[in-house]
């Protein structure tokens, strides 16, 4: 298996509180689930309405997880992914490209999981 990266994907879930109300709550889909995860570097013209090279430029960080195809994962989840013992923390996954031996998700980056 190339997949050597593990990640814990956790979504919303409803729950209704002891006294009665609800409560919108964080819920683990799974935990230490072998996956991949890609880096994508896109430059972003930080004027796009001239055409100078001098423009200042952005480097955003795109990351793309890998994993397996059978696995639902809602959009909007948030994803922890260790990689060589360290960890990359991302939320507001997008919707999966699902193909025959794996599913594809793009991620946004943050710090950490409040």
């Amino acid at each position: 298996m190339l997949w050597k990266d593990t990640c814990t994907i956790q979504n919303t879930v409803k729950m209704v509180q002891p006294d009665g109300s609800s409560a919108v709550v964080w819920a683990t889909i799974v935990t230490d689930e072998p996956c991949k995860l890609s880096f994508l570097w896109n430059n972003v013209n930080m004027n796009p309405t001239t055409s100078e090279t001098y423009a200042a430029q952005k480097v955003i960080q795109q990351s793309k997880l890998f994993i397996r195809p059978d696995l639902n994962i809602p959009e909007g989840s948030r994803i922890a992914v260790t990689r060589d013992g360290l960890t990359y923390f991302y939320r507001n996954s997008g919707k999966p490209s699902r193909f025959t031996n794996h599913q594809e998700i793009i991620m946004e980056v943050i710090d950490e999981w409040a």
